[in-house]
């Protein structure tokens, strides 16, 4: 697994980006709850620590991770999709879903985490949406971007599950606007590339466009009778 070492100044900035008095979020500090069977972008957290049933499910903000685990009906669904976008097999996916869930227990095991939803109210799927400050080498910062500078989180266009643009809210805890956050987390991902982090270590992009249309030639050889 990598470790935290490393991690640029843009992405210890993000905290100022993101975070803030804004008026129009609630701050949580929440406890986290281990999950093992959970993800890297599935978080559990409670307020106690004597009622382990007593947890509030969230969704962060701008982290969408690989699943560990492909082998279920929903799995078998998220790994077409996720191939289609990245070119990658499915043990190389899921060696970036348990990376990914590797740096979330690190960060928050034995730590209240802050969370920053919107008032206004946020679902994203059946989970509350919010923003997550995590504490990295003494310096707080946001998850989302934290992850994609390891090349571990994805932000796609549109309305994707948790990992969508389209569930960034307007305004941001700290008063700065949504595009501002997309462009940060861009710069996250562009630096993960450059130095061949998470999954642009895995393949590059001519690999993967090599062996998508390799797969493509493959499926299409008739199947012997």
């Amino acid at each position: 697994m990598s470790s935290f070492k490393d991690v640029p100044d843009f992405v210890s900035n993000s905290n100022n980006l993101v975070f803030g008095g804004g008026g129009n979020y609630s701050k949580d500090d929440m406890l986290y709850k281990y999950n093992a069977t959970a993800d890297g972008d599935s978080f559990h957290l409670t307020k106690r620590t004597s009622l382990v049933w007593d947890y509030t499910a969230y969704r962060i903000i701008g982290v969408d991770t690989f699943e560990k685990n492909y082998s279920n009906k929903y799995g078998e669904k998220a790994y077409d999709k996720a191939y289609q976008e990245t070119g990658l097999s499915r043990d190389e996916m899921e060696k970036l879903g348990k990376e990914a869930r590797w740096h979330v227990d690190q960060l928050f095991n034995q730590k209240r985490i802050s969370l920053y939803r919107p008032k206004s109210g946020l679902k994203i799927g059946d989970r509350q949406g919010a923003f997550a400050q995590v504490e990295v080498n003494g310096k707080k910062m946001d998850l989302g971007i934290y992850l994609a500078s390891r090349g571990l989180s994805m932000l796609r266009d549109g309305g994707a599950d948790g990992g969508g643009t389209s569930h960034i809210p307007p305004i941001l805890p700290s008063g700065m606007k949504k595009n501002d956050y997309i462009r940060a987390y861009r710069e996250a991902e562009a630096f993960a590339n450059e130095n061949r982090l998470g999954r642009f270590n895995l393949a590059t992009h001519e690999d993967r466009m090599k062996r998508k249309s390799r797969l493509r030639y493959l499926r299409s050889i008739p199947t012997p009778h």
